[in-house]
């Protein structure tokens, strides 16, 4: 006998012993006259071994690496040397993990974390202070952006246990800057942000998975805080200063179902 694992409008799925052999195929609705969910009161397939069996209470943990490209445009009020300067520290690295709880095949819930970094040093530069005196240093940025937040998210299981995965995380954002304008200066600042991810996990064992991600993180800085020869000091960004922390990340990774 066979065990009805899904019935769609077009195809129906099914896991069935064949000379001792656990297999999982479906068929065309088309070619089937009669079907019925539970029909043998004892099944020749155990239940393990059912696609599909137990993984509507899947808890996931992904972790994941890749590029990042910041999407916002350079500001008109960088000088045009300092321009393509800028534009390096717009492209970096990340690093990050998710912990999801499936509650469903299709839905779930869980914790995203996810942390971007870039640099840069420019040398022999130089500033003229409030007292109109010219000094001569290093520009140098060292950058971490961090989120923190809810997932929630939404899956399609294929019969061979790959996941089309869409992922919405709602949370909290911290940026901070280790640097030099020739003196040591430290920025930083925290907002509300959001993610939104578009990946696959491919399965490769029984419980891992190698999971592709492109994703979307935005966020706007409005306030930071200004550490710099002895001072502290918060500064309000208004629209023309704000710091737009929008940023595509391109990721790979694996995925460990627990």
């Amino acid at each position: 006998n066979a065990k009805i694992t899904k019935v769609k409008p077009e195809m129906i799925y099914f896991t069935f012993k064949h000379k001792g052999e656990i297999r999982n195929t479906m068929l065309p609705l088309t070619n089937v006259k009669t079907h019925q969910q539970g029909f043998f009161e004892t099944s020749e397939v155990p239940e393990d071994k059912i696609v599909g069996y137990d993984k509507f209470q899947q808890f996931i943990v992904t972790l994941y690496g890749g590029s990042s490209t910041h999407t916002a445009e350079v500001s008109d009020n960088v000088p045009d040397d300092f321009k393509d300067y800028s534009e390096g520290l717009k492209k970096g690295s990340h690093f990050g993990f998710d912990a999801t709880y499936y509650w469903s095949e299709s839905l779930g819930a869980g914790l995203k974390y996810h942390q971007f970094g870039t640099s840069g040093r420019l040398n022999n530069i130089y500033i003229v202070d409030a007292y109109g005196n010219e000094k001569t240093g290093i520009l140098s940025d060292d950058i971490s952006i961090s989120f923190i937040g809810t997932m929630f998210s939404t899956r399609f299981v294929n019969s061979r246990n790959n996941a089309f995965l869409l992922n919405l995380s709602i949370g909290s954002i911290s940026y901070t800057n280790v640097g030099h304008i020739v003196e040591p200066i430290k920025i930083e600042g925290s907002t509300s942000g959001f993610s939104l991810d578009f990946g696959y996990n491919h399965t490769i064992a029984e419980k891992l998975s190698l999971a592709a991600r492109v994703s979307s993180v935005s966020g706007i800085l409005d306030e930071i805080t200004v550490e710099s020869e002895g001072r502290t000091q918060t500064l309000e960004l208004d629209n023309d200063t704000s710091e737009n922390l929008g940023r595509v990340d391109l990721s790979v990774g694996l995925s460990y179902t627990f």
